[in-house]
């Protein structure tokens, strides 16, 4: 008898922001403000759209059609990644970045490298996280991340039965749900840790063009990090890519796990699990990292983080506790005492029209919490603020 992996019974039936999006579509009002799950508004910028638009034509020529992609993806766009990052002063060879069609599909199949390993995952978190571990059978091992700590956990907080062992570490910065953001030295702690105790960091930077401190935007700006960590990016958040798909994922050649080497691992690993990324989403990629591509994401950005910005003002005008709206695109605030996350996120639904997301769904410690996206028109941030006005 076929049997199922048991494990999918240890993930939640719905998905966070598939239940999201279900209870929006129920609500029966007609003036509902969006700002739950982070799906992009804007559309392509100039740049980026007319390099697509260039590359549909040259696939309907036969002299420039082009048929499977590359597994790893397309020179011209690994190059490109390659040459961006070296404005950071981060040094990447083309064979070591690997495009992907966003950063999901990296983070669920990379762990088919591993086997029978314990993932350090922060509490709360983006969610995807520990449903992949679970469908793998994996042991999973929460750091507590609150107000206490600034949301951002450090290797003191892994529990004592974990601590010192080789596991592997998720970090993403600027942090989903909360929006904050590891400094320098806080990113150094973790590494130094990693190399102690032969662990292996997944990084997720997919909120790195929204910082605008003085931040690590990549783990590689880490001495050492190029011996321990993966780096997964997705470009949905600052193109507006969220309907395009197109990605990457950085495995340096110097990672090495029990004598082998994870680049030509997950090369191996590519080549037998995808037919590549479509041509014409990589040629879209592409320029985004030409300048004017570079210029218009800011402007992408910039526009969702003004709309955070009044959003976090609100709350520090009403004297409410929240946190991130600078660095990111989403702001994590306290719900009113005695009220959990899912009946807040019902009330502010049917009786403010506004949809966001229970931190309850990001996990046990986002009980209490609500996250609202900048991913929204202005003008509909604004009216939102309106609306809460009387509610704080």
């Amino acid at each position: 008898m076929i049997k199922l992996n048991e494990n999918y019974y240890k993930v939640n039936e719905n998905y966070l922001f598939t239940f999201v999006e279900q209870k929006r579509k129920a609500c029966k009002r007609n003036d509902i403000i969006n700002l739950g799950v982070g799906d992009t508004v804007l559309p392509l910028s100039k740049t980026i759209f007319c390099a697509y638009e260039k590359a549909v034509k040259e696939q309907g020529d036969i002299k420039t059609f082009k048929g499977y992609s590359p597994e790893v993806g397309y020179g011209f766009l690994r190059k490109a990644v390659a040459d961006n990052y070296l404005q950071q002063g981060v040094y990447l060879s083309d064979d070591e970045i690997f495009i992907n069609d966003g950063a999901k599909s990296d983070l669920f199949t990379i762990l088919t490298l591993f086997k029978n390993v314990t993932a350090i995952i922060k509490n709360p978190v983006y969610p995807a996280y520990f449903d992949i571990n679970a469908i793998y059978g994996n042991q999973v091992s929460f750091v507590d991340a609150n107000k206490e700590n600034d949301f951002l956990p450090l290797p003191q907080h892994i529990k004592s039965e974990f601590f010192g062992k080789p596991c592997l570490i998720y970090i993403c910065s600027p942090d989903n749900p909360s929006g904050a953001v590891y400094t320098y030295e806080g990113l150094k702690k973790w590494v130094t840790y990693a190399k102690n105790s032969r662990s292996v960091i997944i990084f997720d930077s997919a909120y790195k063009d929204y910082i605008r401190g003085a931040y690590p935007k990549s783990i590689f700006e880490i001495p050492g990090a190029d011996e321990v960590a993966i780096e997964i990016c997705s470009l949905s958040k600052s193109a507006n890519f969220t309907g395009v798909r197109c990605g990457y994922t950085i495995v340096k050649r110097s990672l090495v796990v029990q004598n082998h080497n994870l680049n030509q691992a997950f090369k191996r690993l590519k080549i037998a699990s995808n037919n590549g990324i479509s041509y014409v989403a990589q040629r879209a990629c592409e320029a985004i990292f030409t300048q004017n591509g570079q210029n218009e994401c800011r402007k992408n950005t910039d526009y969702y983080l003004n709309n955070v910005k009044i959003l976090k003002d609100f709350f520090n005008k009403k004297k409410v506790y929240a946190v991130g709206g600078e660095n990111s695109p989403y702001v994590f605030f306290k719900c009113p005492e005695k009220t959990t996350s899912l009946e807040f996120f019902e009330f502010l639904l049917n009786n403010y029209g506004i949809v966001s997301t229970p931190g309850s769904g990001f996990g046990s410690l986002g009980e209490g919490y609500i996250r609202l996206s900048g991913f929204a028109l202005t003008h509909d941030v604004a009216k939102a603020v309106e609306r809460m006005n009387t509610l704080f």
